[in-house]
């Protein structure tokens, strides 16, 4: 039985919780948990505001055109199923920490036990975003390193089965606390539901979130890398061609220096891309690494500010990541993305630089693709072999 106690001196709270064999005193800085409330529901407020109805569209859109059968695509569904109920189950509840705030410091228990009830959706949802995340990193790397057999060795019973052991995954991570192994409680650093920090659930958890993230990250990492050497080794090719054998009419040579600058802006855009992701990623992790690493020393050095940055940094996972995959998924960037650059780029020279392929936002020649031998860059051109592989980039 838990029996609770505040007791109060100036801005700071005393916190009294356990039985009578284990009683534990914990205090509460009254102005800095009411403002780090606050800040929690303005963020997740906008990632609310921004993330259900963009992962809504995103469901609608691969519905409508049937587009889940793919296995590419059916990461993407899955990653915007769970983004909708991260943005459905979790976050009305930290908007809501964040707006009564002051009645949380009395009565402490109310948040306690609505985290206890609905904790387990906190870890299950975030735990399966950041798996999902590092399945379509390693989807697009085995397409890029493998394009020619990757039908085969990709296919849609076994993406599902993939899909279908990531959840097997998240609900044994998650429903221990039901069990009576850990405890999801309410933290009153981040004024929000979490596992304990210095519980060994805590670390069980931790574990494989680090590695998918590291997946994440190098596969990032890995396809930058292809499309620089591909840069590097079509650079050398062309300017040994036009060196020695160099077109003798000026538009010969114009067109040469045209289709050289075509191809650069395309590889260079698939670097920029998955830079992006990249930067991403290391930026949303950053605040929960330091705060592990810090706590794997000693939990008493790890700066109070760092618990707030760490969990919205987290959350707002559910909206960078669905916008940045949409743009590279064909379908989806038809319906959101080019409008928009169509009616924004209403000028003659600046609709000429801004001009985009409907049919690939990334890459829209089949002289796009790379001659080395064991690797490709993803195109979509209309044969039948890369029908399967067209929403990929």
């Amino acid at each position: 039985m838990i029996n609770t106690e505040m007791e109060e001196t100036s801005t700071v709270q005393y916190y009294t919780y356990g039985d009578e064999n284990n009683i534990t005193t914990e205090s509460i800085n009254i102005p800095r948990f009411i403002i780090t409330g606050h800040v929690n529901a303005a963020f997740v407020t906008m990632f609310f505001v921004i993330g259900l109805p963009w992962n809504t569209l995103v469901i609608a859109i691969i519905l409508k055109r049937k587009l889940f059968t793919r296995p590419s695509v059916m990461l993407m569904f899955n990653l915007a199923i769970v983004n909708f109920f991260l943005c459905m189950l979790v976050m009305p509840f930290s908007i809501a920490f964040g707006i009564i705030t002051e009645k949380l410091i009395k009565e402490h228990k109310i948040a306690h036990k609505i985290c206890q009830g609905g904790g387990i959706f906190v870890i299950l949802l975030l735990l399966m975003s950041t798996i999902t995340i590092a399945m379509m990193a390693v989807d697009r790397v085995i397409y890029l390193k493998k394009p020619l057999t990757y039908s085969h060795i990709v296919t849609a019973w076994r993406m599902f089965f993939a899909i279908v052991s990531a959840w097997l995954l998240g609900f044994a991570l998650s429903l221990p606390p039901l069990l009576g192994f850990g405890e999801v409680s309410f933290d009153r650093d981040t004024v929000a539901c979490g596992p304990l920090f210095k519980d060994y659930y805590f670390v069980v958890i931790i574990i494989p979130v680090a590695l998918a993230t590291l997946v994440q990250l190098s596969t990032c990492l890995c396809i930058i890398y292809i499309a620089r050497k591909h840069i590097s080794k079509k650079l050398r090719r062309a300017l040994v061609r036009m060196y020695f054998f160099p077109a003798r009419s000026p538009a010969q040579q114009s067109h040469q220096r045209q289709a050289l600058r075509e191809y650069n802006k395309s590889q260079l855009q698939l670097v920029k891309v998955f830079g992006v992701i990249f930067i991403t990623s290391l930026l949303t992790i950053f605040p929960t690494t330091v705060v592990v690493i810090l706590g794997a020393i000693s939990s008493s050095i790890i700066p109070q500010s760092f618990f707030p940055i760490a969990y919205i940094t987290i959350l707002s996972k559910s909206v960078i990541h669905p916008i940045i995959e949409s743009y590279m998924t064909r379908e989806i960037y038809e319906v959101t993305f080019l409008p928009c650059m169509r009616r924004c780029h209403c000028s003659g020279s600046t609709r000429a630089n801004a001009r985009i392929s409907a049919t690939n936002p990334v890459f829209s020649k089949s002289s796009d693709l790379p001659e080395a031998e064991g690797t490709a860059i993803p195109n979509t051109g209309s044969t039948q072999e890369h029908t399967d592989h067209e929403t990929k980039f």
